[in-house]
């Protein structure tokens, strides 16, 4: 009888593809999971950088157009803004002071009908500062102590002093005892220490810095604790830091290094290379909210300096934690973004050290997954205060500009914040 084989699997074979059923099956499960996540870290990197692409372009855009400082077309400027100005008193006298972005002619600083002399007062914009004219140059006596001044080498009030008629009778006040009373004099070169008190006044002391030529010498005959025969402490006589000043921050425009009760008119180098002289901004993105500072609050702490190169800065409010609390704008790129997003922020600093003009750049990003932060910090060449000045219409909005003429000063027929 013919028997018949049935054609099939046995339990081992059996056994056997089901096993490496499995294995292929897991195989591309696990092939599709790692695709799946390699493409989702993809695309959040992509994500990221795209984000940090925005967040360079934002930087590099604030560093021209200073929007976080100054919103021309938030117009009218809010009741705390950098174009207010306030009273700040100083060695008991109230002075009126402005920022950074106080039109000129609210502080009534401006030359309508400049002559091109000593007696002309307040900024003259089309004005060149040539080195050939005599206005500009500092005639003072450069070492002499702020005040009861030294005197050896006589009275240099005489030559050029802030006052156009100052009383030089008194002895008391100069330690040399080999001078007598001059009387009053009436100095030729009176034009340049009006210009620094004006625009101390006007715009804080960045603005002063930026304005100036480099090589000025900050300081002047005037104006002083002991009256015309005395320099101005505010010029060369630095506070001690400590709390009863903004913060912790010095008060006065001269530099650290030279220490008290003796330092001299200093060129903007000297003044720098200890401090910071930061603008600070009216923003709720900075740590110490300096959106909700009164503004005689605000002024004061652009007519301030930090303590921020030397080695006892750190972690003082008079050094580097007071001055980024202040002076750091920390915006937002997305307020409102999806939760799977990363937070990134945008950080801009503008400052006078050593001898320079900063605009510090940040880009901060936080991993939504991990919470990890990450950041990168640069510094660009930026529009200089001046030149931001001349972007913005006195009255609101953007000034226009043309290239209808090769002088650049008459490129513009709208009153920008320097015209009268």
């Amino acid at each position: 009888m013919r028997s018949h084989r049935t054609i099939g699997f046995t339990l081992i074979e059996m056994l056997i593809a089901i096993a490496l059923g499995v294995i292929i099956i897991t195989t591309c499960a696990a092939g599709f999971r790692v695709a799946s996540q390699s493409i989702s870290v993809a695309n959040r990197l992509a994500l990221e950088n795209t984000l940090m692409r925005s967040g360079y372009f934002a930087a590099v855009t604030e560093a021209d157009y200073w929007e976080s400082f100054d919103d021309p077309n938030a117009m009218p400027a809010p009741a705390t803004s950098l174009r207010g100005s306030a009273p700040l008193t100083y060695n008991g006298v109230a002075t009126a002071r402005g920022m950074a972005f106080t039109p000129m002619n609210q502080m009534g600083f401006t030359c309508a009908a400049p002559t091109g002399t000593e007696a002309d007062r307040g900024w003259d914009g089309a004005y060149q500062w040539p080195a050939s004219d005599p206005r500009s140059w500092y005639h003072g006596q450069i070492p002499e102590f702020m005040h009861n001044i030294d005197g050896k080498f006589g009275f240099y009030e005489v030559f050029t002093h802030l006052n156009s008629a100052p009383n030089l009778s008194s002895t008391a006040l100069v330690q040399s005892a080999n001078l007598v009373a001059y009387g009053v004099a009436s100095p030729l070169h009176t034009w340049l220490p009006n210009q620094l008190e004006g625009m101390k006044n006007a715009l804080g002391y960045y603005g002063l810095y930026d304005y100036f030529p480099a090589n000025t010498f900050f300081g002047y005959y005037g104006h002083g604790d002991w009256g015309d025969q005395s320099l101005s402490h505010e010029w060369a006589n630095p506070d001690a830091p400590n709390t009863a000043t903004p913060n912790g921050s010095q008060f006065k425009l001269s530099g650290f290094s030279q220490g008290y009760d003796y330092a001299t008119v200093n060129g903007r180098n000297n003044n720098t290379n200890a401090v910071s002289f930061p603008i600070v901004p009216a923003s709720g993105f900075t740590d110490f909210r300096t959106d909700t500072l009164p503004v005689a609050d605000l002024v004061g702490r652009n007519h301030s300096s930090w303590v921020t190169n030397t080695y006892h800065a750190a972690g003082t409010s008079a050094g580097v934690s007071g001055f980024l609390g202040n002076a750091l704008v920390r915006t937002p790129l997305m307020e409102s973004r999806p939760a799977y997003w990363p937070a990134l922020h945008v950080q801009v600093a503008r400052y006078a050290n050593q001898c320079r003009f900063a605009t510090l750049c940040r880009i901060t990003w936080r991993s939504p997954l991990t919470g990890a932060t990450a950041e990168a910090s640069f510094t660009v060449l930026s529009t200089t205060l001046r030149g931001a000045r001349q972007q913005r219409h006195q009255s609101g909005g953007w000034a226009t500009w043309t290239n209808s003429t090769s002088d650049p000063i008459l490129r513009t027929t709208d009153a920008t914040l320097d015209s009268p």
